[in-house]
């Protein structure tokens, strides 16, 4: 999605259609959105209370299914070719069914170190991946994603962070 399109859904879509007070169409399709100033000016305008803040672009990093569930289903999935769409959706859906409950439980460890990553950088895309050694941490704890230790000055910072924005 393009930012020119983000500014027309958002001018059309959620600030008029949700405002109290519906503006005319002509006079938003006049006004030109350049800057988030004027982003918030429209939604002002609306009786809105508009903040923008940036967040990386389409990073896999936060994205779980990137993270290695797709390509455990691809794996299976690809076993079985499939030429009509129902088919494919059928071997899909089995692949996911069949998925050991260890790869979803690796994927969402990995996602829980990258998020206190994220949160130790202050939001940024600026950290080095860690080693999160799944194996070794398995064989010691019988591994689940809610049993992960999260270092209490990460979550203090977290909270700092949240607190000044």
């Amino acid at each position: 999605m393009t930012r020119k399109v983000y500014v027309k859904m958002l001018k059309e879509k959620s600030i008029s259609s949700n405002s109290a007070t519906l503006a005319s169409k002509t006079t938003l399709d006049h006004m030109l959105l350049k800057t988030t100033g004027d982003i918030l000016e429209a939604g002002i305008e609306h009786g809105w209370t508009i903040e923008t803040t940036c967040q990386p672009p389409r990073s896999p990093d936060m994205n779980v299914l990137d993270l290695g569930l797709f390509n455990a289903i691809q794996s299976v999935q690809y076993r079985y070719p499939m030429h009509k769409l129902q088919g494919l959706i059928a071997v899909v859906e089995d692949a996911f069914r069949g998925l050991p409950r260890t790869i979803i439980d690796k994927c969402v460890v990995t996602l829980q170190r990258i998020l206190q990553c994220v949160i130790s950088c202050g939001g940024g895309n600026n950290y080095a991946l860690p080693r999160v050694r799944k194996l070794y941490l398995s064989a010691i704890s019988n591994l689940t994603p809610s049993s992960l230790p999260i270092p209490k000055a990460i979550v203090i910072k977290g909270f700092r962070l949240l607190e000044a924005k």
